[in-house]
């Protein structure tokens, strides 16, 4: 498996879905959303994917850069985004994230790693 590293984590893709693990402690800012988006172009060579991120304990991502996420450009080429933490204060971020800044994909938020991955499977299987 390719393992592709970036500024704020590792991205590995498999069957069409590409798992981001976020470091622990990192603040995603707009640039870091930008790598990511290149990184997931790159690895599933413009096609369509769906996203599963693994958040990082005691991780942020400033607003601007959650506004980036959710938005039309860069979600063109993806399904569906799924999220996994245990972590409270994480699911609250992630709940305002599907809340308010309304992804342009089916964005979900899961405790469970085989869940998450589950449901994309069950999106990619209903795009092709």
């Amino acid at each position: 498996m390719d393992i592709h590293e970036i500024n704020v984590g590792k991205l590995t893709i498999c069957e069409g879905i590409i798992r981001l693990q976020l470091n622990d402690r990192v603040d995603v800012k707009v640039r870091d959303i930008e790598e990511i988006h290149e990184a997931n172009q790159k690895l599933c060579d413009g096609s369509k994917y769906c996203l599963l991120v693994i958040v990082g304990k005691y991780s942020s991502v400033t607003p601007e850069a959650r506004e980036l996420a959710a938005s039309k450009e860069l979600s063109k080429n993806r399904i569906s985004l799924a999220f996994v933490t245990n972590s409270l204060a994480h699911k609250l971020v992630v709940n305002f994230f599907i809340k308010f800044n309304r992804p342009n994909t089916p964005t979900k938020l899961f405790s469970d790693e085989n869940e998450a991955n589950m449901w994309l499977k069950g999106k990619t299987l209903s795009v092709f």
